[in-house]
């Protein structure tokens, strides 16, 4: 990674540190984060000159020797940004202000519907958006399919084959940045900011017969020449529907393959078959040694893709 690209890194992750908590002091982010405690006080005086966070008080602790620091928050005023993870039958829309508080959550239904009515339910859901949070400064959505190195849909096996124009209607119809990802990087990108790992590979298991992979390598996607999760894509069982065993010997193959020393798990997003994710982490106990997290809901992808818009946002101010 080079130095610019670290630096971005670097402030991402501190914000995303950030985001959600009451206040955390200089040091506890220098601590929490690994970076110099110089390097840390220098990204802290740059998000103050641009208004990125607040200072609320002192911390009721202090390091040994020294005094209680400031505690720092974002600022939930800055802007909102948000979040949409796209399935093949529905979209889960969420809005969060700059400090990482959810101020907005609805579900799209498309079961049924045709291209065309998919896509003016789709756009009439982010135009609703749009007009109800006027300092929206990113957006991002999330899509079980294949995402090339443009940032368009690939159409895939099961998923949106019928929709080849939907990247343009999006983006003709959103005024503001926009980011699409493949919903199993962005689940990758959640837990590299949760787990604070630097490389792991994560599983989003969908039934009946696919599961999706992102690999983060060198706190980065790895997204491989066409840009598809960890150039996986999408694999099909041996059967109709994926089988446990044979799952879990291709996750355990792909972390050995890379040394991955963090292997998360994701799944059962609607709720069936409560038992596969076990029976497969039941195997990788015995053959990966690992860490091993497991993910449940669809929070994850969502609040993913969102911390790759504000990556992408930060990008863009920095």
């Amino acid at each position: 990674m080079n130095q610019g690209a670290q630096k971005i890194f670097n402030q991402s992750t501190l914000l995303a540190m950030l985001s959600g908590q009451t206040g955390l002091t200089q040091a506890q982010l220098a601590q929490k984060s690994g970076l110099q405690p110089s390097t840390v006080s220098n990204l802290i005086k740059d998000f103050k000159k641009r208004g990125l966070i607040k200072f609320s008080g002192k911390s009721l602790s202090a390091p040994a020797g020294g005094k209680p620091g400031n505690l720092l928050h974002l600022n939930p005023d800055y802007g909102s940004f948000g979040g949409i993870y796209l399935t093949q039958g529905a979209a889960q829309i969420t809005v969060c202000d700059f400090s990482g508080k959810m101020t907005e959550k609805n579900n799209l239904q498309f079961a049924g519907l045709c291209e065309k009515k998919i896509s003016e339910a789709l756009l009439a859901g982010i135009y609703k958006l749009i007009k109800n949070f006027p300092d929206l400064r990113y957006l991002g959505i999330a899509v079980s399919s294949v995402v090339d190195n443009s940032g368009r849909i690939v159409p895939s096996i099961d998923y949106y084959r019928n929709f080849p124009r939907l990247n343009d209607k999006i983006r003709k119809a959103v005024k503001v940045p926009l980011i699409i990802e493949n919903d199993a990087n962005s689940l990758a990108y959640f837990a590299l900011k949760k787990y604070s790992c630097r490389h792991l590979l994560a599983f989003l298991l969908n039934f009946p017969r696919f599961f999706g992979a992102g690999i983060i390598l060198d706190n980065s996607i790895y997204r491989g020449a066409y840009g598809g999760a960890g150039e996986i894509r999408r694999w099909r069982g041996t059967s109709t529907v994926l089988s446990p065993v044979n799952t879990a010997r291709q996750i355990v193959y792909l972390a050995h393959f890379f040394d991955i020393p963090a292997v998360v798990l994701a799944g059962d997003i609607d709720g069936h078959h409560p038992g596969f994710i076990n029976s497969c982490r039941q195997y990788i106990y015995r053959y990966y040694h690992g860490n091993i997290y497991r993910i449940t809901g669809r929070d994850g992808i969502v609040t993913g893709i969102s911390l790759l818009a504000l990556e992408h946002f930060l990008k863009k101010i920095f």
